[in-house]
């Protein structure tokens, strides 16, 4: 377990490295759909990389030997004495990563399974050419893969129609995809304050894709109200 802490480690050096290459050259510009190739993968290259190691091969040449016509004495039976087993800083340490990975992987199941059950316990209504989940509680507009779900009270708003486009686009997109893989890959490097960011910036700029391409037919300050 010892070298599966040093490879973690290594991880979370690659994925900083990353990020830091992210925040120089990507992060004000406006290529929201490389940043959406970018992030994942470059996640993804932070748990490969450290995996490739490099080997050089080395001719050397054979030694002649002696024949020697003396026996050496080896006795007949040798007791050997088995080490106590001893916990060493790096068993404290995989037993707080372990439970680092076991709670967050609980907190993310927990959220799935609630918007499972919003979804469950809505009502199916046709919206703008659009089939929308309606939830009787109060809960922000958000998409969950291929469903859309708007609280009772938002069927109200003026600006219906844009959020429901927004969802829209969002299920079109498949970003509920891109949220679970990094959701994965963050169980592993959940002490990593890189991967935080890494994952806050993905969200982030999905909703930037978001509103990028549906401000190209719509008014940019009403659709801003219309999200706030």
């Amino acid at each position: 377990m010892e070298s599966y802490l040093y490879y973690i480690g290594k991880v979370a050096l690659a994925a900083g490295t990353f990020y830091l290459l992210y925040l120089a050259l990507f992060q004000h510009q406006k290529h929201f759909l490389f940043n959406r190739i970018y992030l994942p993968v470059s996640l993804a290259a932070s748990f490969i990389i450290p995996l490739i190691t490099f080997t050089t091969v080395k001719y050397i040449a054979p030694v002649q030997t002696v024949a020697n016509n003396s026996f050496a004495y080896l006795p007949e039976a040798i007791q050997t004495v088995e080490p106590a087993f001893v916990y060493q800083w790096y068993h404290y340490l995989t037993a707080i990563y372990a439970l680092g990975i076991l709670a967050f992987f609980i907190h993310l199941l927990i959220c799935h399974l609630k918007a499972i059950s919003i979804i469950r316990f809505s009502q199916l209504k046709e919206l703008f050419g659009t089939q929308v989940n309606v939830s009787p509680k109060d809960v922000h507009p958000f998409s969950f893969f291929s469903k859309i779900v708007i609280s009772k009270k938002t069927l109200n708003n003026p600006s219906l129609a844009v959020i429901v486009e927004h969802e829209q686009i969002h299920v079109k997109e498949k970003h509920t995809l891109d949220i679970l893989f990094a959701e994965i890959l963050f169980l592993f490097q959940w002490f990593n304050p890189f991967a935080w960011l890494i994952k806050a910036a993905m969200r982030n700029n999905l909703e930037y894709l978001t509103d990028h391409q549906i401000t190209k037919n719509n008014n940019a300050e009403a659709y801003q109200l219309a999200m706030v």
